[in-house]
C-alpha cells in the first residue's frame, strides 16, 4: 500500500485533461512537450504540391483532379509524434515538508503524479529525480501505460529513506545521476520552493544553463507557501525554547518589520537564481491561500489552470 496521500484527480479526469490539452495547437518548434512532424502516421495533417521524390503512394488522385492545377498532383501530408524524455525533479528538502496544513512536498509528489500519466498516456518516457538526496539514489524511469498505483511506487523511491535525508545541513544536489537522461530536445520540470542554499542555487543555475544551451528545454514551477507560514506565525511575543539557550525562557517580538525582512531574503534569493538563468519569472507560481485549505480543490485549481504545463501536450507544428 502506497504511503503517499490519494490523489486529488482520478484517471478520468487526467484522461480529460489530456485530450484538452492536445486539442490545443501551437505553431513552432520551441516549448513544447510534443511535437507534430511530417512523417508516416494515420493522422492527415495537409495537401502539398507534389515534388520529385515524395512518395507516389499519397498522391491523392481525387484531390489533385479536383483542386489541384493543370498539372499540379496533391500529394497528404501526414503527422508523425515525437517519443521525448521528459525528467521531474522534486525538490525534497526540509523546507518542502511545510506547511504542516499542506505540505509543499504533497503538492510536488501530486503534481509529478499528474504529469506522469498523461505523458506516459502521450507515449513519452518520464524520469522521475529526487533534486536534493544525501544517498544519490538513481531517478527512477517510467515508460508505457503505468496506473496510478506504479507510478506512486516510483514517487515513493523518490522519497526522502531516513529522516537524516531531510535535515538542514545534510541536504546534497543529486544531479550527476540525471546525465543520461537528459538527451537533447529533453524535458526538465524542476518542482521547488527555492529555499535552497546560495551554494546549492549556483550548483543547479550552472547545470539549467548548460541542460539549455544542449537544446533542452527546463521549466520551474515555484511552491511559494511564504503568505500562509506567514499569517500563520502572525506579530507579537514569541516564547523560543529549544538546547542551548543561555537566557531562561527567552522572547522574541515579531512585527511586521520582522516579517517583510524575511519576504525580502526570500523574494532577493530567487531573484539571483532566476538572473543566473537569465530570466526574470518562473513558468508556473503555486500560491498557497492564507487562510484554511482544501487540499483536493487547491491542488485541482493550481493544476487544470496551470497553462504552461498543460502546453506540454499541446500538438506544435513546424
Amino acid at each position: 500500500m502506497s504511503t503517499l496521500p490519494d490523489p486529488p484527480l482520478t484517471e478520468a479526469m487526467l484522461r480529460r485533461y489530456q485530450l484538452r490539452a492536445q486539442r490545443q495547437f501551437q505553431s513552432g518548434l520551441s516549448g513544447g512537450h510534443l511535437t507534430r512532424r511530417q512523417g508516416q502516421s494515420l493522422e492527415f495533417r495537409e495537401f502539398t504540391t507534389y515534388i520529385p521524390g515524395d512518395d507516389i503512394r499519397h498522391v491523392d488522385w481525387r484531390a489533385s483532379s479536383r483542386y489541384g492545377g493543370e498539372y499540379d498532383l496533391l500529394v497528404r501530408r501526414f503527422v508523425a509524434e515525437e517519443q521525448y524524455s521528459l525528467v521531474i525533479s522534486i525538490d525534497t528538502r526540509a523546507t518542502m515538508h511545510l506547511p504542516l496544513a499542506l505540505p509543499k512536498l504533497q503538492m510536488a509528489n501530486w503534481l509529478a503524479e499528474a504529469i506522469t500519466w498523461v505523458a506516459l498516456r502521450s507515449g513519452d518516457r518520464v524520469i522521475l529525480h529526487q533534486l536534493f538526496d544525501a544517498a544519490a539514489q538513481p531517478p527512477v524511469v517510467l515508460r508505457g501505460s503505468a496506473g496510478l498505483t506504479q507510478i506512486r511506487r516510483g514517487l515513493e523511491r523518490c522519497q526522502p529513506q531516513t529522516s537524516s535525508a531531510t535535515a538542514i545541513g545534510v541536504e546534497s544536489l543529486n544531479l550527476n545521476s540525471l546525465r543520461p537522461f537528459l538527451p537533447p530536445t529533453a524535458i526538465w520540470l524542476i518542482v521547488t520552493d527555492f529555499y535552497f542554499s546560495a551554494a546549492q542555487a549556483e550548483a543547479l543555475a550552472a547545470r539549467i544553463v548548460q541542460a539549455q544551451n544542449g537544446f533542452r528545454q527546463v521549466l520551474l514551477v515555484e511552491l511559494d507557501s511564504w503568505e500562509h507560514e506567514r499569517a500563520l506565525v502572525g506579530m507579537g511575543p514569541r516564547l523560543i525554547e529549544g538546547p542551548g539557550l543561555t537566557v531562561e525562557r527567552p522572547h522574541y517580538e515579531i512585527g511586521e518589520a520582522e516579517l517583510e525582512t524575511v519576504a525580502t531574503a526570500i523574494r532577493q534569493h530567487k531573484m539571483r537564481f532566476l538572473a543566473r538563468l537569465h530570466r526574470d519569472r518562473v513558468d508556473s507560481w503555486w500560491q498557497w491561500p492564507t487562510g484554511p485549505i482544501d487540499h483536493a480543490a487547491f491542488f485541482r485549481a493550481c493544476f487544470l489552470e496551470d497553462r504552461a504545463l498543460q502546453s506540454l501536450f499541446e500538438r506544435k507544428f513546424a
